[in-house]
């Protein structure tokens, strides 16, 4: 049962057992399983190659999308009709799912979240921190003048997490947002403490959205959470390796 004050997070691993593949994939959409089609199989790739999302995970990840949508909802993970605003942003069509229901999802090498609430707007994200990356270019290319300018000062060994942290709170908010609007044009700044949300300045009218980070339980990874607030009670669930079994 989801109330609607609560906001339940899943972490979804995607590297469940293989022998369920077909399982899972009974219960994509004809479209997920184009979509799944089209990146490649753990079985093509080579040692040494590197593939953020591989065709099984990606059918692990939306067949579980599909599994805890129907078990909050009372449906089977079949019926379930999951389409896309102008913008891209995923909700359940009202014909088989509660129009109060509202989800939002991420994943990032080999995990997902999944976040579930009612009568809020959500956005999350995970990111896996990458050293390889010029941070700095694209941060200066992504970033309000003020986020890059915060991210500058930081000590050198903490700008590296300090800038994935950055990028899924920008990540989060936009999408809990639903719209194309500029990176730039919205500050967002790490919270003082641990625990604090974070700092967020927008050129538009203020909203009530509570912007935080999140502890995925992943080291290695940095995840942020968007939702409509202030007040809510959040849920951190693990999905076990057993519930997609069918």
């Amino acid at each position: 049962m989801l109330l609607p004050d609560e906001v339940h997070v899943w972490h979804v691993p995607l590297s469940l057992d293989r022998a369920l593949l077909p399982a899972w994939t009974r219960v994509l959409s004809v479209q997920e399983r184009l979509i799944a089609a089209g990146f490649p199989s753990e079985r093509t790739l080579h040692l040494g190659d590197v593939c953020e999302m591989t065709r099984e995970n990606y059918i692990a990840y939306r067949s579980a999308l599909r599994l805890l949508l129907a078990r909050y909802l009372g449906h089977t993970p079949e019926e379930l009709i999951i389409a896309t605003d102008a913008h891209g942003k995923p909700f359940l069509d009202t014909s088989t799912g509660d129009d109060l229901f509202r989800f939002n999802s991420s994943h990032s090498w080999g995990h997902a979240l999944i976040a579930l609430t009612r009568r809020r707007s959500i956005g999350i994200d995970l990111q896996r921190i990458d050293p390889s990356g010029a941070i700095f270019s694209i941060a200066q290319n992504r970033f309000s003048p003020r986020t890059f300018a915060a991210l500058q000062a930081l000590p050198i060994p903490e700008r590296l997490q300090a800038f994935f942290r950055l990028w899924s709170l920008h990540e989060a908010y936009f999408k809990y947002l639903g719209c194309a609007e500029s990176w730039k044009d919205v500050t967002i700044l790490l919270a003082s403490s641990p625990g604090e949300p974070a700092i967020l300045q927008m050129p538009w009218e203020q909203d009530s959205c509570a912007l935080c980070e999140i502890d995925p339980g992943l080291p290695g990874y940095t995840a942020a959470l968007a939702v409509t607030g202030p007040q809510y009670r959040l849920s951190y669930w693990q999905l076990p390796v057993t519930a997609l079994a069918r």
